[in-house]
């Protein structure tokens, strides 16, 4: 309208840079409702000022929404800048031809322009979610199905802990998470050089150790399988934990009663009600190598000052008093070497 007043906004110091800045890259991070969206329209403006035609430009959006409203607020911008200046008129005309859409939408018309090069059918349409969820999980399938063709050690120890169910939400978890970084297939080489499984860790793991045994006890019972495992009085209340019927045999066990034994094993809760009296006490087998240990000081032959004694050491003989006795001369002579040492 003649006469009407252009009301400019007044832009911060770090806006009129977003604004002007030229010949590179630019990325504008700011909080909901600080301005990036005018801050953007001005600077199309600026751009059309200084000589590039809109239909030159390309805008995207993520949702259908946003580029509705930045086509809108261009054209209202450019609208009273052609006020100022009639020869802008054109570009106000031209805005119809802009490429102002989505990122989804931009793709498909540049599919559509060039699908001979591509050698795909130019009537292809975006998926939707649910359509997108079915193909992603046939996908999964096949690609589990190759790595069990392939037969990789690393592949072949994660079956041996985990579903395929589980094993496909870990892949595409780690999926989702590539796909939020810069440089997604470089930053998973980095990680699959970090935590590779080599076969000497899972030879050590508790899986590797269950698979072994269960392999030797194939056709005994479950509550059978576990005697070079476990002890004895153990067993039941494993057994019990676990919710694996005792006399199942051990080569009907599936992945997943496996992996519940697993997790009795590696989380099994053990509540201390009081100490017992010394008369009570019984030694178990198992512990440092006494081949390791100096028997003159009981210090160890890998550690300098390090000394062991008592129940640390894999020893243990019949009741009657020896394996007291056995407590008390090591931890004397580890207690009084290691004074020694140390006065030294």
């Amino acid at each position: 309208m003649p006469g009407e007043e252009i009301t400019m906004p007044k832009w911060t110091e770090q806006q009129r840079d977003a604004i002007a800045d030229r010949g590179h890259s630019l990325i504008v991070c700011a909080a909901a409702g600080s301005g990036k969206t005018a801050v953007l329209v001005e600077r199309i403006v600026q751009l059309v000022r200084e000589g590039c035609p809109i239909e030159n430009m390309l805008v995207v959006t993520f949702t259908n929404a946003a580029a509705g409203e930045m086509r809108q607020r261009i054209g209202e911008a450019l609208g009273k800048a052609a006020r100022e200046d009639p020869a802008l008129g054109e570009q106000v005309m031209a805005l119809s031809r802009a490429s102002i859409s989505t990122l989804h939408r931009f793709c498909g018309n540049l599919l559509r322009e060039h699908f001979q090069a591509l050698s795909i059918d130019p009537g292809f349409r975006i998926g939707d979610e649910q359509e997108c969820g079915v193909l992603s999980h046939q996908a999964m399938e096949d690609a589990i199905y190759s790595c069990y063709e392939v037969g990789s050690d690393a592949f072949l120890a994660a079956d041996r802990c985990y579903t395929q169910e589980e094993l496909s939400e870990l892949a595409f978890a780690l999926h989702r998470f590539m796909m939020t970084r810069p440089d997604p297939w470089a930053f998973l080489a980095r990680a699959q050089e970090t935590v590779r499984l080599t076969g000497e860790a899972f030879e050590q793991s508790p899986a590797a150790r269950l698979l072994a045994d269960f392999a030797k006890y194939a056709n005994h019972d479950f509550q059978n399988g576990l005697d070079d495992l476990l002890p004895q009085k153990l067993i039941p209340v494993v057994i019990e934990l676990s919710g694996i019927p005792g006399r199942q045999k051990v080569h009907d066990l599936t992945r997943e009663q496996r992996q519940s034994l697993l997790r009795v094993l590696k989380h099994f809760p053990v509540e201390v009600s009081a100490p017992c009296p010394v008369t009570d006490a019984i030694v178990t087998s198992g512990g440092v190598k006494v081949g390791e240990v100096d028997p003159k000081t009981m210090e160890s032959k890998l550690v300098k000052n390090l000394y062991f004694a008592g129940e640390l050491l894999d020893t243990d003989a019949y009741t009657g008093g020896f394996n007291l006795q056995i407590a008390w001369s090591t931890g004397h002579l580890a207690g009084t070497s290691a004074a020694g040492a140390e006065g030294e």
